[in-house]
């Protein structure tokens, strides 16, 4: 799991922001239902609980990944409307949960050692 991007706006004068996540695997497998509840946090200490839902990556994803001409990867988006979370550059995450469905079983990432944080790129 990686903090990939981030985009930023105004709507009505209130700050909004849209941060990404990438996430891969380098293992023949399917990869469905991915969740990952993260704990965001800045520089200022405010910080929020967010879910951030992933489609299918690995086997058999007919297609779903996004454009991106890598079926083993796939992102993730959080849309922000407190803009004390949009500074990309300060967020910090940490997971508090992870779960998928691999190969047709739920699966927590966390239990199994499955997901590996790459933090502030």
């Amino acid at each position: 799991l990686e903090k990939y991007a981030g985009l930023f706006g105004r709507i009505d004068n209130i700050p909004l922001c849209q941060i990404g996540f990438v996430v891969n695997t380098n293992k023949l497998i399917h990869v469905a239902n991915l969740r990952v509840e993260l704990i965001l946090k800045n520089d200022a200490g405010v910080s929020d609980e967010r879910i951030v839902a992933f489609p299918p990556l690995g086997l058999n994803t007919l297609g779903a990944e996004q454009g991106m001409g890598d079926s083993f990867k796939s992102m993730g988006y959080l849309l922000m409307k407190n803009g004390d979370l949009c500074d990309y550059h300060k967020l910090t995450f940490t997971v508090k949960s992870a779960t998928a469905t691999i190969n047709g079983k739920k699966v927590d990432l966390l239990k199994t050692d499955n997901l590996h944080i790459i933090q502030n790129r």
